[in-house]
């Protein structure tokens, strides 16, 4: 199953006659000597850094620098091979895997690939009510001038959008994350927005229905930018469309000017209530009431087939899984139950995954759930290397979300690898578990922010350039995936699962000061301005090796 290709060296054969040299009589004796000065350097650096260990002033951590061996069996070829099937999916269903489109088959292709490794398996449906367009939304400026805008190119529809046919003058407003700039927003206007990563596109939408906006009109702050594809929580009650970053940064300047903008905006939805499911695959084995949720949204946007948002994580959730059962792990070492999730409905608002809580919530369960590892986008091709910052949990989740931020860091500095701080906001799947006291920890590797100068410095690719290019849309295939990224990812998860997993006491291991000591490595840049989707709910040529960038759980829930 995991066999890669071999890989043939096609290259002619060069003989080359052996040309005999001269015996230098002084060669043995500066070899002996430069052997003697090595061995002498080695013993040196040896006894001081032992002598640094046995002081603690370096952590075990720090020099681990091999996998556990059951991390060491996952590979590129088995993800890539999932990440391929997952878009063949895609193309049978409009180039898309979102719920109502090719979700449901991919669903059903993950859990036929589990049915062979796991008896425990449940697919938990839940209903969700939306708004979908019936019609092609049109989109025009009257005034001062005539301009009809073209779909999908200078904007497309906020998905779960109200229906309206509407004109009215545009009202810029500068922060509109704030609600206080809100008052005075003159009724009867069509908001305009910038989205800049402070809160999320759907807040804005809400701010704007709240205020007496007929439209709403966001923008993102990146005049490059393509019309962002996104989507409310809640069926909408007025047109919402996002626009490209050139239109938006016009509309910027104009207004800004003092020109009135009339536009006017058509949408025409209906609403319906589709049924679709999270699939979830536990051990038969491990302590129930500290259950470890490795979770990933398996859902694409509409726009596109959604191979790193979020067919990477999903892909590495399954490949994790697949080799947890291979090798056993539950018989050989496993303390606490694991159970790996695949949620649905991600990219219309966390919709799964907050279902999967409630439920639990309801049931008075939640208690048993131990932590979350979430894993979101992880193998961006201008990528960084991001991990959750658990200090920035609530502080009845921090010490435990903490632990899980350092596990992480070890693993990344035994291998060398670089890694940046990602905001611990809550926009992913984790963001219900830990909005009910849940800790959790995970991986996210970039969307459509723009990389600067010092990050790619420290970790390689392009500067200037998006971390995905293809985030949220139709290019987001397979060829948008760093394989040596995924790969680092995946074996950084896999390690950090076991790791909980086998641990004893957990809940108390989660809480010990010792396990969130400062490790041995110059301070990392925090990504402090990482924005997520643009819905606000989790978050180039590939022309770059990432190796060479590191040198520089309705059976499930009874016991939940």
């Amino acid at each position: 199953r995991r066999e890669p290709k071999m890989m043939v060296d096609s290259r002619p054969y060069i003989h080359t006659e052996k040309t005999e040299e001269p015996e230098n009589p002084k060669a043995g004796a500066v070899s002996a000597f430069l052997l003697g000065l090595l061995i002498l350097l080695v013993f040196i650096g040896l006894v001081t850094f032992g002598m640094l260990y046995a002081f603690d002033i370096v952590d075990e951590g720090w020099y681990d620098d091999s996998d556990v061996p059951f991390a060491q069996n996952v590979n590129t070829a088995a993800m890539m091979g999932t990440l391929q099937d997952l878009f063949n999916i895609a193309q049978q269903y409009n180039g898309s895997r979102a719920v109502k489109l090719g979700y449901n088959a991919s669903l059903e292709y993950v859990k036929g690939r589990l049915e062979g490794y796991y008896t425990d398996i449940t697919v938990q449906p839940f209903e969700i009510k939306e708004n979908t367009d019936i019609e092609e939304s049109k989109f025009s400026q009257t005034a001062p001038e005539e301009i009809t805008y073209t779909y999908n190119t200078d904007f497309i529809s906020i998905l779960n959008q109200g229906s309206g046919d509407v004109t009215g003058p545009v009202f810029f407003i500068g922060k509109p994350c704030d609600a206080t700039n809100w008052q005075g927003f003159p009724v009867g206007h069509v908001a305009f927005a910038l989205w800049t990563g402070e809160c999320r596109f759907r807040d804005i939408y809400g701010n704007a229905q709240t205020n007496g906006a007929i439209g709403a009109l966001i923008a993102t702050d990146d005049p490059s930018s393509a019309p962002v594809s996104t989507g409310l929580r809640a069926p909408g009650t007025i047109p919402g469309f996002s626009l490209s970053g050139s239109l938006g940064s016009l509309f910027q300047s104009e207004l800004e000017a003092g020109t009135i903008l009339t536009v006017s905006l058509y949408s025409k939805v209906e609403t319906s209530v589709t049924t679709t499911s999270n699939l979830i695959a536990c051990t038969d084995k491990g302590l129930p009431d500290s259950t470890i949720i490795i979770g990933s949204h398996l859902d694409s946007v509409p726009a596109g087939p959604g191979i790193n948002d979020n067919g990477s994580g999903s892909a590495v959730n399954l490949e994790i899984a697949i080799e947890w059962a291979l090798q056993d792990i539950q018989n050989n070492g496993q303390v606490n139950r694991v159970c790996f999730a695949w949620w649905a409905a991600e990219e219309m608002g966390l919709l799964g995954s907050t279902f999967f809580v409630n439920d639990l919530v309801a049931n008075k369960r939640i208690g048993n759930i131990a932590l979350n590892i979430n894993m979101d986008m992880v193998g961006s091709p201008n990528a960084f290397l991001g991990i959750y910052n658990g200090s920035e949990a609530e502080i009845g989740i921090r010490p435990q979300s903490e632990t899980i931020t350092h596990l992480f860091i070890n693993y990344f500095n035994g291998k060398g690898l670089p890694y940046a701080y990602t905001s611990f906001d809550g926009r992913s799947d984790y963001g219900p578990f830990i909005a009910n006291g849940v800790p959790a920890g995970g991986l996210f590797t970039g969307a459509e922010e723009i990389k600067n100068t010092a990050e790619r410095t420290e970790f390689g690719g392009m500067a200037n350039a998006a971390y995905d290019p293809c985030y949220h849309q139709y290019c987001d295939t397979v060829n948008n995936i760093d394989q040596q990224v995924l790969l680092d990812m995946a074996r950084s998860c896999a390690t950090v699962a076991y790791k909980l997993a086998t641990q004893e006491n957990l809940r108390t291991f989660l809480i010990d000061d010792d396990n969130r000591k400062a490790e041995i490595k110059p301070v990392v840049r925090s990504v402090q301005d990482h924005r997520l989707a643009e819905d606000g709910y989790r978050h180039i040529v590939h022309s770059r090796s990432h190796s060479e960038t590191a040198k520089s759980l309705d059976k499930t829930f009874k016991d939940l």
